[in-house]
């Protein structure tokens, strides 16, 4: 069976621990940090202090081992967590807007955020959220008729096709929008 390591603590790093546990300026993680360390003090098991304080064996052992080895200033701070770190993030990012402003898409005249993410080798989503935090809008698949057809498209008799929002099959408006829009409806 494995011993806890002991926790001794001075009368000033007591103190400090008990300023810390009823601080409201502390994060209720570090309160149970430091819950677990005055516990320990007290010659307590792990097992005791995890029912006591409601934590796990786990959480109790990880501070206790962590307070032994850096002392108060160990409480304050997590360990490092994992997943992408920020240069890759900066890169990524940096390469997309590179490509989209500087080098033609190999297909189409506009890039897609779909053809971007495979160009670069990213998820289309992580290009989407690097347009959006760029203002980069996307380009947008429609259905739009030949502009011959328009006179086929437009709901008022000889008007221009200036106005791109049409009530047809192309292009549905409501007929309320259309008349906001200043045109009358033809039913």
């Amino acid at each position: 069976m494995r011993v806890a390591k002991p926790v001794i603590l001075s009368a000033e790093d007591r103190l400090e621990l008990q300023v810390l546990s009823t601080s409201m300026e502390d994060s209720s993680q570090v309160q149970l940090r430091v819950a677990i360390i005055l516990a320990a003090s007290e010659g307590l098991e792990n097992y005791a202090i995890a029912d006591r304080l409601k934590c796990s064996r786990r959480t109790v052992g990880l501070w206790r081992s962590r307070f032994v080895a850096g002392g108060i200033a160990a409480l304050s701070k997590d360990a490092p967590r994992t997943g992408r770190r920020p240069d890759t993030r900066n890169r990524v990012e940096a390469e997309v807007l590179r490509r989209y402003r500087e080098v033609p898409p190999p297909e189409g005249n506009r890039w897609t955020i779909r053809l971007m993410a495979r160009e670069v080798g990213v998820s289309k989503d992580t290009v989407q959220r690097i347009w959006t935090n760029h203002g980069i809008l996307p380009v947008r698949k429609h259905n739009s008729a030949p502009t011959d057809q328009c006179t086929l498209m437009s709901p008022v008799p000889n008007s221009s096709c200036h106005d791109s929002r049409t009530v047809s099959d192309h292009n549905p408006v409501g007929i309320a929008e259309w008349e906001l829009l200043g045109h009358a409806a033809i039913v």
